[in-house]
């Protein structure tokens, strides 16, 4: 007991979640990576999906149990993390990209500046590189380890927009102290500055910034953002009362990343805007109550 409470420790897997051995490991990984296959060939849904989730769970107890080697880890966990954002498994997501984002690709790149030191200093005390002995050389060939480091900043990116767009109340101090984690190479690059700039989208009044982004998002920068998209979505349409007398119902729909969605669903969203107190919503709902369906394409916030 401390301070008045038992000292809370994570349990241990289950047995019956280990996959096995090193061996059953791979063999249940080339399963999984023929499952994924599959379904990306089809259109699978999240709850397909979601079938998944516990067997890359498992998989990863089971690597971390076998010390498995760090290439194959990291390919499982890059999987792993690409399947549960698939699935909406934002909890399942977070172990895995975490893992992946702050111990296994800083290990990989470390393992590499290792072997690149040593053999240089091989070379060096022999005179000339065709005398380095073949124990210099890595033992995974350079482009493949270059591949395996490849999607390092993706997935440095999609890490810190987690924190972004899945906490309640997303903390500037959070994110700054993630980002430092950071290798200094990977702190401005594309992905990184991507959730950034969406943690500044999201401190705005309006969200069009936060819809802008997500439009040309990548499919997993889109997959984070989705749950905030409705209230982002909501907070565009607050904006349009001072910005617009008259809206097309296409152009809102593209302002709000609704592009082909029915008129239907954009009168739901100005319905859930309107119960909320939010005045245009209002006044552009009740236009669009009394008009004829033709009429409903023009959205009225000013009479």
């Amino acid at each position: 007991m401390q301070n008045g409470g038992p000292r809370r420790q994570a349990s241990p897997p289950r047995p019956s979640l280990m996959v096995g051995d090193l061996a059953q490991c791979r063999l249940a990984f080339e399963r999984l990576q023929r499952q994924c296959a599959d379904l990306l060939q089809g259109t699978a849904d999240r709850i397909t999906w979601e079938d998944l989730v516990p067997r890359f769970r498992a998989l990863r107890e089971s690597l971390l149990s076998n010390n498995a080697p760090l290439p194959f880890f990291t390919e499982a966990l890059e999987a792993s993390s690409d399947t549960c954002l698939r699935a909406g498994s934002f909890p399942e997501f977070l172990k895995s990209v975490q893992q992946l984002v702050l111990v296994s690709y800083p290990a990989l790149a470390a393992e590499d500046q290792i072997r690149t030191h040593l053999q240089s200093l091989r070379v060096s005390a022999n005179g000339n590189s065709s005398s380095a002995s073949p124990s210099a050389r890595p033992s995974v060939p350079d482009d493949i380890r270059a591949s395996m480091l490849q999607r390092w900043p993706e997935f440095a990116g999609a890490f810190l927009l987690y924190f972004v767009c899945i906490p309640a109340v997303p903390e500037s101090m959070d994110l700054a102290a993630l980002l430092r984690r950071l290798p200094h190479s990977l702190q401005r690059c594309p992905d990184v500055s991507y959730a950034v700039e969406a943690h500044r989208a999201m401190t705005q009044q309006g969200g069009l910034a936060f819809l802008q982004l997500h439009s040309r998002g990548t499919w997993m920068q889109q997959a984070i953002m989705l749950p905030r998209l409705q209230q982002m979505q909501q907070r565009a349409v607050a904006t349009f009362g001072s910005a617009y007398r008259t809206l097309s119902a296409e152009a809102a729909l593209g302002l709000l990343c609704m592009r082909g969605a029915s008129t239907e669903r954009l009168l739901a969203l100005l319905k859930s805007c309107a119960e909320q107190g939010m005045l245009p919503a209002q006044r552009a709902l009740s236009a669009a109550q009394m008009a004829d369906h033709h009429a409903q394409q023009l959205l009225v916030f000013h009479a």
